[in-house]
């Protein structure tokens, strides 16, 4: 199963365009940074869409900050990553397989402690030298996930 991974897209309707014309996803995980945007994402690919709202969310306080979901056997934590100082430490609690997270724009993908972390960058507003992206997670029964990142264009 690939999911795409995607978040802080604050509102950049043409990146949210380029990202639903990827075919090679089943789903996608946002990760915050607007809310609103995983929904436009929803219908405008025709996929599945999990979200969670973050810092720049304000006034969706009905929404979830994290979600604990399960895909290819692997136990993944979606949350948009501001409320944590530490993630691997909040992890104890959530006990997940994959962190997916957001908020530093910056793309990211490394294991430590067991644990596959994904910060998919973002595809509106990069920083620190970023491309533009997204990431795609490979999620299989039976084998270890595993994750790149795909720069836009």
């Amino acid at each position: 199963m690939l999911i795409g991974v995607t978040g802080d897209t604050h509102g950049d309707t043409a990146a949210l365009r380029r990202l639903a014309a990827r075919a090679d996803v089943s789903e996608w995980l946002h990760t915050g940074d607007f809310y609103r945007d995983a929904l436009f994402l929803r219908e405008l690919s025709g996929l599945p869409v999990e979200a969670v709202a973050g810092n720049n969310d304000f006034a969706l306080d009905h929404f979830a900050y994290n979600k604990i979901i399960l895909r290819g056997g692997s136990k993944i934590w979606l949350t948009h990553g501001h409320k944590y100082r530490d993630l691997l430490a909040e992890n104890q609690r959530m006990n997940a397989d994959i962190i997916v997270y957001g908020h530093t724009h910056v793309p990211d993908i490394f294991r430590r402690e067991g644990v596959l972390f994904i910060n998919p960058g973002s595809p509106a507003f990069p920083r620190r030298g970023s491309a533009k992206g997204y990431a795609v997670l490979t999620a299989e029964e039976g084998r270890a996930p595993a994750a790149r990142f795909v720069a836009l264009t």
